[in-house]
């Protein structure tokens, strides 16, 4: 008897320290835990008043993963739950997806993290040194040589790498939403920036294998001088209203060339010509002094007076626009 009391006893001591066995929480898991959140949450709503919002993990054993949940109290008088409330929730839940994602691992997969790391934290000294990002005169990142880094560098570089392309999309420095790309990848990133069926994620839970799979397929990107990673979309928000988008900046960049191939035509025609072709704008800008309108401008010089009162681009490329809408209207055959 001594002993069946012994083993009773260190069974349930293990029980209540390990819980169920795998096999067993995976089948609670996935057939009473909604129902479970759902009276739990309603129970002590109802009992104590509280609302609650709550997010869960467990390990998938079949692709040694974590499923990570967010539960919440169905709102009463809020005509909205917490978590979509707003702007700012959404970001925050959206932070706390992946924060609490990257706490879960630790707990679950801590061992087999420390395996894939190899020598990651035995000794920091003798750690290769994390190779700086080097970018493309457009912004985007080269490919950096990772020969002799450990797996947690690597995840620092693919970081490093996503952000810098997420930078040239929005215009600013918001980190990148995995959580947001992840729901819908084809939605923010062109299709070949990652491998065939490649599950963008925060790059801390990206397996060795996985990993591999990616630096060789960006190897291929880079030998082909092509770009590692490109955004198509961002989250909403995180655009930065004041920078100029591509296409902004090619007619800017248009206008700025084509004023410096004309100083260069000033300064390769003979004196005289450059002379009088600065003599008609000097003359012109005394002709118009006196006049505020297009009307009081004769006909041919309309245009060079609108140009005249401003020099703002998005003033100059709307001027531009309605001259080419007058040539236009003028080559249009009228209709008898």
């Amino acid at each position: 008897m001594p002993s069946q009391q012994h083993e009773v006893k260190s069974a349930m001591k293990k029980w209540n320290k390990e819980g169920a066995p795998e096999e067993s929480q995976a089948w609670y898991h996935k057939n009473h835990l909604k129902n479970t959140l759902e009276d739990f949450s309603e129970q002590i709503r109802c009992t104590m008043g509280c609302c609650v919002v709550m997010f869960m993990s467990h390990k998938k054993k079949a692709s040694q993963t974590l499923s990570i949940t967010l539960h919440e109290t169905e709102p009463q008088n809020a005509r909205k739950r917490f978590s979509i409330s707003s702007g700012g929730t959404k970001e925050w839940t959206v932070a706390g997806f992946e924060s609490f994602a990257e706490w879960s691992k630790t707990e679950f997969y801590s061992s087999e993290d420390e395996e894939d790391a190899g020598s990651d934290s035995k000794d920091d000294s003798n750690r290769p040194v994390l190779p700086e990002i080097t970018l493309n005169d457009d912004g985007y990142a080269l490919l950096p040589v990772c020969d002799g880094i450990g797996l947690k560098d690597q995840h620092e570089l693919i970081r490093s790498i996503f952000h810098a392309s997420y930078k040239v999309c929005t215009g600013g420095s918001r980190p990148v939403p995995w959580g947001v790309i992840t729901a819908s990848l084809a939605d923010y990133l062109e299709p070949s920036s990652v491998p065939t069926e490649f599950v963008v994620k925060d790059p801390s839970h990206i397996k060795t294998k996985k990993l591999n799979q990616l630096w060789k397929h960006w190897e291929q990107h880079s030998a082909a001088e092509q770009k590692l990673v490109v955004f198509i979309k961002a989250k909403v928000g995180d655009i930065c209203t004041n920078i100029p988008n591509q296409g902004q900046k090619r007619k800017s960049e248009k206008r700025r060339v084509s004023a410096l191939d004309l100083d260069k035509e000033d300064q390769d025609q003979p004196a005289s010509l450059s002379s009088s072709h600065t003599t008609k704008h000097r003359t012109l800008s005394a002709k118009h002094s006196n006049q505020t309108t297009p009307d009081d401008v004769a006909i041919n010089d309309q245009y060079m007076f609108l140009e005249s009162l401003s020099k703002a681009e998005n003033y100059l490329e709307l001027v531009g626009a309605v001259r080419d809408l007058a040539i236009l209207a003028n080559q249009k055959p009228i209709s008898q």
